[in-house]
């Protein structure tokens, strides 16, 4: 969903950087300061520390964000590395590559500036966010009608080229989709999973469902490739009294079919429209994708910011070739920031970009090492690297007169939407380093989306480990126990636990129901032939919720630390044995005097340290357990 979208926004950018025509100098032909060479090297710094840097030594006053409360423009990261750069060309580039206003105000005979995101722009961005959310709803439903009109186009007019199962699943599917009717469209489009019980199904039904299952090719094949003799001699071939060994599920534009074995294939109705040829679609009526509009380009009213002067595409600029000697510590893995510092040092060239990439990881520690480095080549493996975690890299431009290096993200919109605030993270790094990170804060960290987590802490390297102890199938009911005040924290920790019926009914009625799919779902999704006692399902009736208390047991006791190394980083936690904690959730109540309740297993291997603090604590290789 996300590349259509990503094209758009690199023809965006690169019009953006060649936009507008300054006004700068003409509205401030008197203030010299502008002109003032600023010499600084800020790695991976959130943007108001690097201008507060860069007031503090040109004593021109420069704001950041709409006040000082504004983390969300006030802390975007970015990577500046200058030598004596003009300040008016060093603030203008900032404001680029940051994607933010730059303005010029008076402050009584005083003139400030000020580089910020004004509301027009937020809500510029807000609508589209909002855009893009409705165009993926909008193509969920285009993936299942396009499949479901597909059994309609002649066979000299369907494919582009595709093999031969994929062709026959597509076409069988395309029956049964249509079988299933309205009523299970719509449910599938309100985010419903469909779980088919295929013992009760039609006639109708088990004959295309023989059909769907008949033409998924050959079993676990691994290969979009003609099948071999021995990929068919294992192919699924169920008559239809076999077919109540199978499951289908169907959430969303994803059909999942599950063999008798508990192997589980996918099938995203969204792969058909690579296949299908503009006069396929055209000979059903078949409308064109749904696209999310491009992001609008508001004209900068004051004209303060302007092209590079010179600018050109940098893979067109003598810029990259120059080789080079990167001055870097041999055999460390250096971060995206560390990397474009030490191009600035050996080249002089002047480098601003936004560095979403540095916390994420590090990259090879080869580039270090080599005796051939050009310009090219280390931008290279930046965007290779930002590629390989699916943020697409840079657009790089320069300026051959100011020998300035400008990279501005390709993502940026998602980058700024999934922003998390410097302050929240230091103080879990401070906690690292002291009394550890316990359970109130690791719930903070759940808090967050799974884009936050993928973009600040599973790829972080000190702060990945988090995510070893994350919560994933019991998150909401670990969210209503973060909801709780004090008190009532304390309360649920006790031996009789506290009551949630009168506290969030509603809220409480949202979960369980939530909780009753998910207990569907993992029934659905285990071996078939492997008995399991699952929990029951929660009553939601009135009677049954006014019963529920929740009881949050802790556990003290000692866990072993294995060699554990931070995601691509050089960071290694060392083994031994730790006092840690463990939390459990029990939800229960009672209908017609009969107990129901479920357990939720909360985070365990609490706290969470650094790794020196935790030689601080003395940890040593211990042969068995201490408290043994």
């Amino acid at each position: 969903m996300r590349l259509p979208v990503l094209v758009f926004l690199i023809v965006i950018l690169v019009s953006s950087v060649g936009a507008g025509v300054s006004a700068l100098e003409k509205s401030q032909p008197s203030d010299p300061r502008l002109i003032q060479p600023v010499t600084i090297e800020c790695v991976n710094v959130r943007l108001h520390v690097v201008l507060e840097q860069i007031s503090e030594t040109t004593k021109v006053t420069i704001r950041c964000g709409r006040d000082n409360k504004d983390w969300q423009v006030r802390d975007i990261p970015v990577t500046v590395c200058t030598n004596d750069l003009a300040l008016g060309k060093l603030l203008n580039s900032i404001a680029i590559s940051t994607h933010l206003f730059f303005e010029s105000e008076k402050v009584g005979k005083s003139t400030v500036y000020h580089i910020w995101r004004d509301r027009k722009r937020q809500k510029t961005l807000d609508d589209y966010y909002a855009d893009v959310a409705a165009c993926a709803t909008a193509t969920r439903a285009w993936n299942w009608d396009t499949v479901a009109k597909m059994k309609d186009i002649p066979d000299d007019k369907l494919w582009r080229s595709t093999p031969e199962p994929t062709h026959n699943f597509y076409g069988a599917m395309s029956s049964f989709l249509t079988a299933l009717g309205p009523d299970m469209r719509a449910r599938a489009m309100a985010g419903e999973t469909l779980r088919l019980d295929l013992q009760s199904a039609s006639a109708q039904w088990r004959g295309d469902l023989q059909n769907v299952f008949t033409a998924q090719g050959p079993y676990n094949s691994g290969q979009w490739s003609q099948p071999t003799a021995d990929d068919a001699a294992h192919a699924i071939q169920p008559t239809q009294d076999e077919l109540h060994k199978f499951r289908m599920l169907i959430s969303g534009d994803q059909v999942s079919i599950l063999d008798p074995s508990g192997a589980q294939n996918f099938y995203p109705l969204g792969n058909v429209a690579s296949c299908l040829s503009p006069e396929a679609m055209e000979s059903v009526g078949i409308p064109e994708r749904p696209r999310s509009s491009d992001l609008p380009i508001i004209d900068d009213p004051s004209g303060n910011i302007k092209p590079l002067e010179g600018n050109s595409d940098l893979w067109d600029s003598p810029l990259i070739q120059e080789k080079i000697k990167l001055d870097l510590i041999k055999g460390k893995r250096p971060s995206c920031g560390e990397l474009l510092a030490a191009l600035a040092k050996a080249t002089g060239d002047n480098i601003i970009c936004e560095d979403f990439e540095s916390q994420r990881s590090c990259l090879r520690p080869e580039i270090a090492s080599s005796t051939d480095v050009t310009v090219i080549s280390v931008l290279q493996a930046i965007d290779q690297r930002a590629t390989h975690t699916w943020k697409v890299g840079f657009i790089w431009h320069a300026s051959q007169k100011d020998k300035i290096i400008l990279g501005i993200s390709n993502n940026w919109p998602y980058h700024h939407r999934d922003i998390v605030s410097d302050a929240f993270l230091a103080d879990l790094r401070q906690k690292m380093s002291g009394d550890g990170v316990r359970l109130d804060d690791f719930l903070r960290v759940m808090r967050l989306t799974s884009d936050q987590v993928e973009e600040w802490i599973r790829f972080s390297p000190d702060l990945s480990i988090l995510t070893a102890y994350g919560i994933s199938e019991q998150k909401n009911f670990w969210m209503l126990y973060d909801s709780l005040n004090a008190q009532e924290r304390t309360q649920a920790q006790s031996e009789s636990g506290i009551p949630l019926g009168s506290l969030h009914p509603q809220l409480l009625v949202d979960l369980l129901r939530q909780y009753n799919a998910e207990i569907k779902a993992r029934k659905d999704a285990w071996i078939f032939d492997k008995q399991i006692e699952w929990p029951k399902e929660f009553p939601l009736n009135d009677e049954a919720i006014a019963t529920i208390t929740m009881r949050v047991a802790v556990k003290e006791g000692y866990q072993q630390r294995q060699n554990f190394n931070a995601s691509n980083s050089d960071i290694k936690y060392p083994v031994g044995w730790l006092k840690k904690f463990s939390y459990n959730m029990v939800l229960s109540g009672t209908q017609n005097s009969a107990v129901f309740e479920t357990q939720s297993l909360g985070p365990t291997g609490l706290p969470i340290y650094t790794p020196e603090r935790e030689a601080a604590l003395g940890i040593k290789p211990l042969a068995q357990d201490p408290h043994q």
